[in-house]
């Protein structure tokens, strides 16, 4: 959406279809009130779809787990082939939140792009998340493991084997 780069979550051919896509980073949320932000295009961010619908989900984890599915973040607002999407949501005294997942199972090539992503806690207008634009790119280590891949991959996120640059 802004600046240079995006991420794309994408089934490289149809035998990969209903595989989990995903992209996630550790975050440390204590007790109060967020709003996570993002915007998302391609087929796959097309909330008109019912086949898409239930296939795209935001995962909160830690001692408070929240999940919640793309289809009812949407805001309404639009830009082009970009949409918006916010989830507010509360982390309860006494719990945390560990891990932030956007993932998707859903069929089709053309993947679903994401950018400028943003965890916000009320009050304040700092992003939680590192590197939500996906401007930083990190060199690859040798060795990949779950976390990287033999890609250019973005300063901050892991990411599983169907994710690359865009």
């Amino acid at each position: 959406y802004s600046g240079s780069n995006s991420v794309v979550l994408k089934h490289k051919d149809e035998t990969q279809y209903g595989s989990d896509l995903k992209i996630k980073q550790v975050v440390n949320l204590g007790e109060g009130a967020y709003t996570l932000s993002f915007w998302a295009a391609g087929t796959a961010a097309d909330h008109d779809d019912d086949e898409w619908r239930y296939q795209q989900m935001v995962w909160l984890w830690g001692s408070s787990e929240q999940w919640a599915y793309l289809s009812n973040m949407y805001t309404g607002e639009k830009d082009g082939d970009w949409a918006k999407y916010t989830l507010n949501f509360t982390v309860p005294a006494g719990a945390t939140v560990g891990e932030f997942k956007l993932s998707t199972r859903g069929h089709g090539t053309n993947g679903l792009f994401l950018d400028d992503i943003s965890i916000v806690k009320s009050g304040s207008t700092e992003n939680l998340l590192t590197n939500g634009g996906f401007e930083e790119k990190e060199e690859v280590p040798e060795g990949p493991t779950y976390t990287t891949a033999l890609e250019d991959y973005f300063k901050g996120w892991a990411r599983n084997g169907g994710v690359t640059s865009n």
